[in-house]
């Protein structure tokens, strides 16, 4: 349904990968396109798959939806997109022949130089594999097998799945169509104790959490949820970037086109905030293994939230190149398991970066009345100074809400 409010290209792998219906077709033509494709040429699929995400871009480049060096900002994606792969799972080859390992080539676009791989965090790849016999039944092994390229589903947040029959051919292409309706993002979720920590305080962090089970590691897809009558969105809290860029280094920086997010759980959950019902971005989670982790948890510990991080949030960048090895950063959100029926929402809640400290900081001042004590001036205004500049702006908004009066990032400490 709706199919016609949506656009659709149709690209196949011949010559590394070839337009045959583009975006001013009709979509009488696409649909006759599709009909005719035949299966010919070599099967150079990452090519063809750069070819799709380099003509995506080419819509991306007029708009700042990327907000590049600015936070990633999951309210800009107004419009998502999906990459459909109908494949028969076999072996991949190119000019130079065979491919024995699916690399996904780097952009050619203009902004290509920005990101780390050719795709964007609003971009799935839904990938299905055409097993059906020629006669008698599927064999178990080859249902299972999933082809060289799988992993390219995954990498999006996507789903690769086999189908055997007209039946599930249909179900999968039902359920694809279901997925172009709402626009959403996806992030990467990875255990501070995967990470194996980085010494100082955050050794002193990983210390204190319980050992994860397994250290679940999740590519997972988050969904803006509605405002709640009555209180206003900010649209104002970004997953922070991996790098910091300043005046002094303020090189390009290709960052990850799937933001990072470190978790570390906490047993004893959350605090209440002080103005939270202003402040809080909240986003839906779709089910991954560290939503099941924080299920789990919370089956013995029903207060467990996963508190959230970007490695090198604040660390400025060495001659352009953000490293892997950076600190921690500050906290910047959490996630949390709602109970709203039988199975507990998961929620990503976005929140000013280090936002305990400035809970501490508002708390002191609301106390003080009006009249706050030179230390804690201080401490507001050092705080200002250390948090990533993109972060200014709607921290001011949020502080003149609470009636804190907002200090110049500029001035020295009184």
């Amino acid at each position: 349904p709706n199919e016609r409010q949506h656009k659709f290209l149709l690209v196949t792998t011949r010559n590394g990968g070839t337009i045959e219906s583009g975006w001013g077709d009709s979509h009488a033509t696409f649909l006759q396109k599709v009909k005719n494709a035949i299966a010919r040429d070599l099967s150079d699929l990452p090519s063809a798959l750069r070819c799709c995400f380099d003509l995506l871009e080419k819509g991306r480049g007029t708009s700042d939806i990327d907000g590049y060096g600015q936070g990633r900002q999951p309210w800009l994606v107004n419009e998502g997109a999906s990459v459909w792969v109908v494949t028969d799972g076999s072996e991949l080859c190119n000019s130079n022949g065979p491919i024995s390992n699916f690399v996904l080539p780097r952009s050619e676009s203009a902004c290509g130089d920005m990101f780390t791989e050719a795709f964007r965090w609003d971009q799935r790849v839904w990938m299905t594999i055409l097993r059906f016999p020629g006669c008698g039944s599927v064999s178990q092994e080859c249902t299972n097998n999933l082809g060289p390229a799988a992993n390219m589903a995954d990498c999006t947040a996507g789903r690769a799945q086999v189908v055997v029959g007209m039946r599930s051919l249909m179900q999968a292409v039902e359920s694809l169509s279901g997925r172009l309706s709402t626009p959403t993002v996806a992030v990467r979720f990875v255990s501070m104790l995967d990470e194996g920590g980085g010494g100082g305080e955050e050794s002193k962090d990983a210390a204190r959490v319980k050992p994860f089970p397994a250290n679940p590691s999740s590519t997972a897809i988050i969904t803006p949820r509605a405002s709640r009558p009555g209180v206003e969105s900010l649209h104002a809290w970004p997953i922070p970037e991996p790098f910091l860029l300043t005046e002094v280094n303020a090189t390009v920086v290709p960052r990850p086109s799937v933001p990072t997010l470190t978790y570390k759980l906490l047993p004893g959950g959350e605090t209440d905030f002080p103005f939270d019902q202003v402040m809080a971005e909240i986003y839906d989670v779709e089910t991954c293994q560290v939503t099941e982790f924080l299920r789990a948890e919370m089956r013995t510990n029903p207060r467990a939230t996963l508190q959230l991080f970007v490695r090198g949030s604040n660390t400025p960048t060495v001659d352009g190149v953000a490293s892997s090895q950076a600190p921690l950063g500050e906290a910047c959100g959490f996630l949390r398991a709602v109970h709203g029926g039988a199975t507990p929402t998961v929620q990503l809640v976005m929140l000013p970066y280090n936002y305990p400290k400035l809970c501490e900081i508002v708390e002191d001042l609301r106390k003080a009345k009006g009249n706050p004590s030179p230390t804690i001036r201080q401490e507001l205004e050092a705080y200002v100074r250390s948090v990533p500049p993109y972060y200014i702006k709607p921290l001011r908004v949020a502080l003149r809400r609470v009636g804190v009066v907002f200090p110049d990032r500029n001035d020295p400490a009184a």
